[in-house]
Order: structure tokens, then C-alpha cells, then sequence
């Protein structure tokens, strides 16, 4: 009988742990984002990554997927502007 060791340590935890956190995610990044600016439409990219754990660039790029998918839009300049939901 044959073994696959190298099958064994392949395996996929179930429970994910991003890079710089402690605790694993227990809602999607994208729900806990459009609740955060609901609450706060004029929060920056730096704020929510403060709030949330997270790297700039992950919220960066999460708000970027939410706009493509029209679920938030940006109504005004970068500076005076909010975060409109659209969910």
C-alpha cells in the first residue's frame, strides 16, 4: 500500500487566516466594509483600514470590486465626496 504524505500536508484548513491577523474572518471583507460605510460614507481609505484590520490595498481593492459591481458608488471629489449604497 502506497502513502501520499505529500497529500496529507496539502490540505486546506477550513478556517482562513489572512496575513497580520490573529483571529480568523467571520463575515466576507465586502459586508463588513458597506456596513462600516453606512455608518460612516465619508471614512477614507485609511480609516477603514484601521477599523476593519486590514491592509490599505485590501480595502482599496474591495471597495474597487464593490463599485464594479454598482453595490457603492462615489458621489463627489476625492476629498468632500461619501460612499453612496447602492446594496
Amino acid at each position: 500500500m502506497l502513502k501520499f504524505n505529500a497529500l496529507q500536508s496539502a490540505k486546506v484548513s477550513e478556517i482562513k487566516i489572512t496575513k497580520g491577523q490573529t483571529e480568523p474572518i467571520k463575515e466576507p471583507i465586502e459586508t463588513v466594509l458597506i456596513e462600516i460605510l453606512r455608518k460612516n460614507p465619508n471614512s477614507t481609505y485609511d480609516n477603514l483600514a484601521k477599523q476593519m484590520d486590514i491592509s490599505r490595498s485590501t480595502v482599496k481593492r474591495t471597495i474597487k470590486t464593490l463599485v464594479e459591481n454598482q453595490q457603492i458608488e462615489r458621489i463627489g471629489g476625492r476629498r468632500y465626496g461619501y460612499w453612496k449604497i447602492n446594496v
